[in-house]
Formats: C-alpha cells, sequence, structure tokens
C-alpha cells in the first residue's frame, strides 16, 4: 500500500511540473508521518496570487465555450482579448484514444493514468475536421511541455506529432501555404516563456522546438482551443484518459 501511495504521488507531481512552465502555477507537496508509520502525501496547486482555481467545466457532448471563464489562474491571459477560446471535447473518442496508444505505445496499464483532452479544427478549411489531441502522462510528458498529435478527423491516421506542447493553443484565421497557423508557449530549459507560431510547408507544421518566436499577438485572431485549467481537471479529476 505504502509502494502504491508514492507511486501515485510521484504521478500528481510529475502531472503539476508541466503545467509550471509559463502559467505561474507553483506547486507545494507536504509529506505528513502517520501514528502508523505511514506517510501521507499532500499536493496543493497554489495559483499566482494566492487563489485556487476551477474551471467549471461539465462533462457533455459538446466543447463549454471559456470567453466567460474565471482566469484567475493567469494560464489564459497571454491570450489576445479578441481570441475566442473553447474548451476540448468531454465526450471518450475510442478513435482517439487508439491513435494514441499506438503512436506512443502505451501499455495498458498505464491508461488509466494518461490523460487526453481534443478539439475538432479545420485547419486548412477544406470543410473537413482535423482533430488536435493535447496528451498527457508519464510517456508524453516532460518539464517543457507534453505531446500532442494531430489526426485526420475521418478516419483517425496520424498526420503530424508533436512535442513540448502547452496549452492553450490558438488556431488562427490567417493561413500560411493554404494551412492555418498555430501559436503556443514554450518553455522549459532554463530559457525565458516566449510565444511561437507553427507554420505549415511542405504539408507539415514547424515543430515546436524549431518555431520562430513572435512579439506582440495582440492583433491575432482566431479561436484559442483546450481551454481547459489543467491543474483544476486534475485536483477535480475532471478528464479523460485512456480508460474512459
Amino acid at each position: 500500500m505504502r509502494n502504491q501511495l508514492f507511486k501515485f504521488l510521484c504521478i500528481v507531481i510529475a502531472s503539476v511540473i508541466v503545467f509550471n512552465g509559463c502559467s505561474g502555477l507553483k506547486t507545494e507537496v507536504k509529506t505528513d508521518v502517520k501514528t502508523d508509520g505511514t506517510e501521507e502525501a499532500e499536493s496543493k496547486n497554489i495559483i499566482a496570487g494566492g487563489t485556487d482555481q476551477s474551471s467549471g467545466a461539465n462533462k457533455t457532448d459538446e466543447p463549454e465555450a471559456a470567453d466567460q471563464m474565471d482566469t484567475a489562474s493567469g494560464f489564459m491571459d497571454w491570450l489576445p482579448k479578441g481570441i475566442t477560446k473553447v474548451m476540448s471535447e468531454t465526450k471518450p473518442n475510442d478513435q482517439v484514444k487508439a491513435a494514441i496508444i499506438k503512436y506512443y505505445e502505451i501499455p495498458e496499464e498505464e491508461w488509466g493514468e494518461t490523460r487526453y483532452y481534443y478539439n475538432y479544427v479545420d485547419l486548412n478549411e477544406d470543410n473537413k475536421d482535423e482533430i488536435f489531441v493535447f496528451v498527457m502522462g508519464n510517456y508524453v510528458s516532460g518539464s517543457g511541455g507534453s505531446s500532442a498529435l494531430l489526426l485526420n478527423g475521418e478516419d483517425g491516421s496520424i498526420e503530424q506529432a508533436f512535442t513540448l506542447v502547452n496549452t492553450p493553443v490558438i488556431v488562427t484565421d490567417e493561413k500560411v501555404n493554404g494551412n492555418r497557423s498555430l501559436i503556443l508557449q514554450r518553455s522549459g530549459g532554463g530559457a525565458a516563456c516566449e510565444n511561437v507560431i507553427l507554420t505549415y510547408k511542405k504539408g507539415v507544421y514547424t515543430n515546436v522546438a524549431d518555431a520562430e518566436a513572435i512579439g506582440s499577438i495582440d492583433d491575432v485572431k482566431g479561436t484559442a482551443i483546450i481551454c481547459n485549467d489543467l491543474a483544476a481537471d486534475i485536483e477535480n479529476q475532471n478528464y479523460l484518459t485512456l480508460q474512459d
């Protein structure tokens, strides 16, 4: 039992660390020793400014608009004011789960600890949706961010894989080489957090590590996807896993 508790604590700590890069989220972990000699660990998410914040998302069949969300945690402060904000889809998606499991070779014992968020997006405006999938867990996350997959919305095939991804992700109205660009925040490795743009060229998007850093994005128009408060979701167990 003690080993299971320690493993669970490690998973929680690793997951929360992923969120810290650009959001101003700090984490305190407190371990107490009970009278019976076992350890009891408490992980507390402290939002910059001292406010614990929940997204208040409900598990419905449609993604929730995030424009009216309370953003006390600051994780969306970098988004331009005119951007439309949406939450992830809330319905489990077998097509998405199959793609994650196959691409990352995630063993069944890790399915319950691997979380995913996804939104439908039409990147080339051909009236056919792609699926942008953000994945978190032991096999797919690190100090600089987590992983993401871009899937064909019709057959679930993988069009591209990304690393070092932080959410939310802006899908811009402006297109480059026929596809809408993506803007997100890059962090980790001791470098300062910065906004980067992923543009489309020769059938693929720029990878995050090589993406161009950009200055002001105040005039950017588009839709920010996966505007979920990830730290609050962990605290409230409000997320999809590969076991769902």
